[in-house]
């Protein structure tokens, strides 16, 4: 007896289905792009002239973005909309918002910020699926990640050392949401600085965070584009308090991590 006509779609579509994550095959090698306030690994993926590309920004103590890039004839829906990211063969999963970026020239880019602790998975990683409730679904090799992730530990070294800090201190977890929600009761709602004069921005900071968990130092490495908001970034993450960190011996240390501050002018 053969399929009913539903069973035969049924069929189709799961056939369909097992064969829609090919995995696209890397083009060339991985590219480190080391800028004076962060580093970028990236690669491109599928077919010369239609490619995919991928690049791993991670933002340390914040978070690790992963921007994806598609040919300019792909159209892609702006705005924000929910992803999620597998890595293979570890089963790692991320599901956070993913964000639509212009780079200009009529290209377009998905940003989805992650855990920064998928860093220490990545290396003995072989496959990222990425997938996109605005319409985009597609399957990675990642080719030789532990060189990859190791030069890209490198870069973000050099980068540590430029800006002052000790090798090896960097703090690259993910601060959980009761201890943010916490440091947020801090801020209060009177938060914005008069003198800023209704300015908007990001003001990114290094913070020196110490033995008892206390912010002892904030720099700002990079400028909300407004001394005010910038200065008033710094007085309110003095005000913070994280776990400590541990050396082997179990002996609290000094450590370092990066902090983000978005003003909204009023």
């Amino acid at each position: 007896m053969g399929m009913t006509p539903y069973a035969a779609i049924a069929a189709l579509l799961c056939s369909a289905a097992a064969h829609a994550a090919v995995p696209l095959p890397p083009i060339g090698k991985w590219g480190l792009d080391q800028q004076p306030d962060k580093c970028v690994l990236e690669h491109s993926f599928g077919a010369e002239g239609a490619e995919r590309k991928l690049a791993i920004i991670p933002h340390p103590g914040l978070n690790t973005e992963l921007l994806l890039v598609l040919p300019p004839d792909v159209p892609i829906a702006k705005g924000k909309s929910d992803g999620k990211v597998v890595l293979l063969p570890s089963g790692k999963s991320y599901s956070e918002s993913v964000e639509t970026i212009d780079l200009g020239g009529g290209i377009s880019a998905f940003s989805m910020r992650i855990d920064p602790a998928a860093l220490e998975v990545l290396p003995t990683e072989t496959q990222m699926d990425v997938s996109i409730k605005s319409g985009v679904d597609l399957s990675l090799t990642l080719p030789t990640m532990k060189a990859a992730t190791s030069a890209l530990e490198t870069c973000l070294q050099d980068m540590a050392a430029r800006m002052g800090v000790a090798p090896g201190v960097i703090r690259n977890r993910q601060i959980n949401r009761a201890s943010r929600a916490k440091q947020l009761d801090h801020i209060g709602y009177d938060a914005y600085p008069d003198g800023a004069e209704g300015a908007s921005g990001e003001a990114t900071s290094l913070l020196t965070i110490g033995t008892d968990g206390k912010v002892t130092d904030c720099r700002i490495t990079k400028s909300s584009g407004n001394a005010a908001l910038d200065e008033r970034s710094c007085q309110l993450q003095m005000r913070f308090r994280f776990p400590p960190e541990h050396d082997a011996s179990g002996k609290a240390v000094t450590s370092w991590t990066f902090g983000a501050m978005i003003w909204h002018g009023r």
